[in-house]
């Protein structure tokens, strides 16, 4: 919903699947809105000519909550997925370079890590994944 009118004004899908059953995680979740908003709007800028974003959350074995965020745009070459995180990197006219900086920040900040994945021509994949929290570790900590 946060981007749903712009990604419709871009002619751009999105694509929804939850898992029935996930653990919790101990988030901020205004920072985690921020870290979507991010990922989001970047998706959509990659498919000027519409496309699909696709996220997904699940939960793995290892107890961790893998959340997805792909898209169907150009991709992302090899020489500038190393930089993608560093603060001020951007390959937009108008852009800060600070947004995926930002998002890289605060999935560290909860204990998490991203994966990303680029197909060259097309698409790229980040995948967020933020450990779970059994409800034992949360009495310890009151």
């Amino acid at each position: 919903q946060l981007v749903q009118q712009e990604a419709s004004d871009q002619k751009v899908a999105i694509d929804v699947s939850i898992a029935e059953s996930i653990c919790q995680a101990w988030i901020d979740p205004d920072r985690l809105i921020q870290c979507f908003l991010n990922l989001y709007l970047n998706a959509i800028q990659a498919m000027p000519d519409g496309g699909t974003i696709t996220i997904t959350a699940a939960q793995k074995r290892d107890r961790h909550i893998i959340i997805g965020v792909g898209d169907t745009g150009s991709g992302i070459s090899t020489d500038r997925l190393s930089k993608i995180f560093d603060p001020y990197f951007t390959t937009k006219n108008k852009g800060t370079g600070l947004g995926l900086a930002v998002v890289h920040k605060i999935i560290e900040a909860h204990q998490g890590r991203i994966e990303v994945k680029s197909n060259l021509p097309r698409g790229t994949q980040f995948d967020l994944i933020l450990p779970c929290h059994q409800s034992k570790d949360r009495e310890e900590t009151k």
